[in-house]
């Protein structure tokens, strides 16, 4: 899974200039939904 935030996009004059301010994150693993009390715990 991955996951991106964009923070701000920073606009100039030209395109070389220009930007994108962001975080993101990549989780590798497997996915279980959990439930109940296991879910409260977490």
């Amino acid at each position: 899974m991955s996951v991106m935030l964009l923070d701000g996009i920073v606009v100039a004059e030209d395109l070389y200039h220009s930007s994108a301010n962001y975080r993101s994150a990549v989780v590798r693993g497997t996915i279980e939904q959990i439930s109940g009390n296991e879910a409260l715990d977490a």
